[in-house]
């Protein structure tokens, strides 16, 4: 029993330091643009849907939220991933860096 307290203790502290290694200019550039790739093009399908009267634009982005929103979907998961990827790879950061 102390073994998966002490596990459930520190996936939780390396969850928060996680989050907080976030806190950078090229850490929230990565989160949003990994955001837009996952939810923020169907949220701009919604607002174009709705602002030309489109019933397709605000189906198809409806339909993708409605999906990441089910339970089960591991959409934050993936969008931190991929936060994560964008942030060491592409945008370079370093840990000296923060």
């Amino acid at each position: 029993m102390k073994k998966i307290v002490g596990l459930y203790k520190r996936f939780w502290t390396w969850l928060k330091g996680l989050i907080k290694s976030f806190n950078t200019v090229k850490g929230l550039i990565s989160l949003f643009i990994s955001f837009m790739i996952f939810c923020g093009w169907a949220l701009v399908f919604i607002g174009l849907g709705i602002a030309f009267k489109n019933a397709k634009l605000v189906a198809i982005g409806s339909s993708v939220i409605v999906f990441w929103s089910a339970p089960l979907t591991p959409m934050w998961g993936t969008i931190i991933l991929v936060a994560v990827f964008i942030r060491k790879k592409i945008l370079k950061e370093r840990k000296d860096d923060e």
